[in-house]
């Protein structure tokens, strides 16, 4: 059951795919990928309305605009693709009023994702990698490889590997000030495995349930060491976090961009979790 069904990848999942490929010929292989897409988009769409239909919607889009957004963008990669597909698609064009907060580990990855929005004050970037445990000396060691798709700070396949400065993601929402109470707080990241980190970070300083929002894929901490992904379930169950799919290969896909856009604008319209007292 596993191969055709995964816990974070669903349906659309690499195991099963690459099964169909040795069963098929390659000429047949874009179409089993498109199919496998087509069958899980619809599974996606169930799964989104029944998110939505969970929300208690208080606020139009129209409505939204005196109260803080923080969304926080984890995992840019070279084009920080999902970050501005959101911004031009839905906080610019309904004049929200909102913060972005992203970060990638990777220093020219971040400096080229960082210049897509160099005039976009609201935007800010930080060349950081995000854990729950920080080193003495700031730094942690990151895998690098290929294109940087599988760039980590958990050994994989990778051939290279640099340090780069590291924080926790509860630090940087107390230095900087951000306000979550009050706020309407999104967080998406794909960060090869280390969405256990980011998540235990916000769950061990009782700052997760600020959050209404959580998106990504966050299969890859499979790669973690001591098989630690049962454990991920767990954690995720016990403080009742349900993320929906958003990264890259969504991209591709105007069918789920707009479930996706959809889904979003349901947290927003849901207002903030915790009220400003």
């Amino acid at each position: 059951m596993s191969i055709i069904w995964d816990p974070y990848q669903k349906f659309w999942n690499d195991s099963l795919l690459s099964i169909l490929k040795k069963i098929f010929p390659k000429r047949l292989h874009g179409h089993i990928r498109l199919f496998i897409r087509g069958i899980d988009t619809i599974i996606l769409s169930f799964t989104s309305k029944r998110r939505i239909n969970k929300r208690t919607i208080k606020y139009t889009l129209d409505e939204l605009n005196s109260i803080n957004i923080n969304y926080f963008d984890i995992g840019t990669h070279k084009k920080a693709s999902e970050l501005k597909w959101i911004t031009n698609e839905l906080f610019a064009p309904y004049k929200l009023n909102y913060k972005a907060f992203a970060f990638e580990a990777m220093p020219e990855f971040a400096v080229e994702a960082g210049a897509v929005f160099e005039k976009n004050h609201k935007i800010k970037f930080y060349n950081l990698a995000l854990s729950d445990e920080i080193p003495t000396n700031g730094t942690i060691k990151f895998y690098v490889g290929g294109d940087g798709l599988g760039n980590s700070f958990y050994k994989n396949q990778q051939t290279q590997v640099i340090n780069v400065p590291v924080s926790k993601l509860s630090d940087i929402i107390m230095n900087e000030g951000i306000k979550l109470k009050g706020s309407i707080n999104i967080l998406r990241m794909n960060i090869e495995g280390a969405e256990y980190n980011v998540m235990m970070d916000l769950i061990n300083s009782n700052l997760c349930n600020y959050f209404s929002g959580f998106y990504g894929m966050w299969d890859d901490v499979k790669k973690m060491p001591g098989n630690k992904e049962k454990a991920f379930r767990l954690l995720l169950k016990d403080n009742n976090i349900e993320h929906l799919t958003f990264n890259g290969r969504d991209m591709k896909s105007s069918k789920r961009k707009r479930l996706i856009l959809n889904d979003i604008k349901s947290v927003l319209m849901a207002g903030p979790k915790i009220e400003m007292e």
